[in-house]
């Protein structure tokens, strides 16, 4: 049977069957391929019920899309096997004695099958793409809105972080002094009880300081400006290209500096293989 061409729809694994259309197909492919990862995208936690709600059903509608693909998969190979199993059968029957009605081909029923599960497939595709449009347009139509909630919803995690930094440090104070003051207790009034335990974060143990990545003593007011800047870094973050993409332009170069360096690129690394863990969790599949 002579193979129909790919439709724009086929997957670029299935492009290599047809060499006089794969170059033609394989960008378009690509780059419909990519479009789609990105509609997908959304927050890790989205705090808004619309875009969940719509994430959920292009999710449901590609998990029976997939479902009809292993479907249409296994037809297909049934279809495949069906003339040698087509003889088998009639061989059967001649040498049974053709009694009875010759046995029937199984093909046009594969072949009515194939087609209906193609159809199912590529209209649950079909929605899966127009439900991500009305995500896209729900996006353009209310993204005043969504900044205006993120940027609250930011701005209050910011102060709360900075609340946490301020109890953390005043705790970290009273439980020196608690401790100084049970130490006391203990040895007074040997001439010990007048040393204080050391100030420095980790008491200054190299063994935790290098585990940290930290070489050397840290002082305690280094660790809260370092926390402090954290927060404040946190609350405005973005990268360049969003910059742009935002029409804003980039603080500075301090991340350009940063990714050339061999921790730059490390934390590039870790940071890539943490986005398709989460693509993958959330889609069940790598991303295109």
């Amino acid at each position: 049977m002579t193979r129909r061409p790919p439709r724009r729809s086929t997957p670029v694994s299935e492009l290599a069957d047809h060499p006089d259309t794969a170059l033609e197909a394989l960008p378009r492919s690509l780059a419909a391929e990519e479009e789609s990862a990105l509609r997908r995208l959304s927050p890790l936690r989205s705090k808004w019920p619309e875009i969940a709600e719509l994430d959920r059903r292009v999710a449901e509608l590609e998990q029976r899309a997939a479902a009809a693909s292993e479907e249409l998969q296994e037809a297909t190979q049934q279809r495949n096997a069906a003339p040698e199993a087509d003889a088998r059968a009639h061989a059967h029957w001649i040498a049974a004695g053709e009694r009875g009605d010759a046995p029937a081909s199984s093909r046009p029923e594969l072949d009515a099958r194939i087609e209906e599960l193609e159809i199912e497939r590529d209209g649950l595709l079909a929605a899966a793409g127009q439900v991500l449009e009305q995500k896209v347009s729900h996006i353009q139509k209310h993204r005043k809105r969504l900044v205006r909630d993120a940027d609250a919803q930011t701005a209050k995690l910011r102060e709360r972080a900075e609340q946490l930094v301020a109890e953390l440090a005043a705790t970290r104070t009273a439980l020196l002094e608690a401790r100084g003051a049970a130490v006391w207790a203990a040895t007074y009034p040997d001439r010990s009880a007048g040393a204080r335990p050391p100030a420095s974060v980790a008491g200054g143990r190299r063994r935790v300081l290098e585990q940290a990545g930290i070489a050397g003593q840290l002082d305690p007011e280094r660790l809260w400006a370092l926390l402090r800047a954290d927060v404040e870094t946190l609350s405005t973050a973005v990268t360049a290209e969003q910059a742009t993409a935002m029409g804003a332009k980039p603080s500075d170069d301090e991340e350009a500096v940063w990714l050339a360096t061999d921790e730059g690129r490390e934390a590039e690394r870790k940071d890539k293989a943490q986005a398709r863990r989460r693509y993958r969790d959330l889609w069940g599949h790598e991303p295109s």
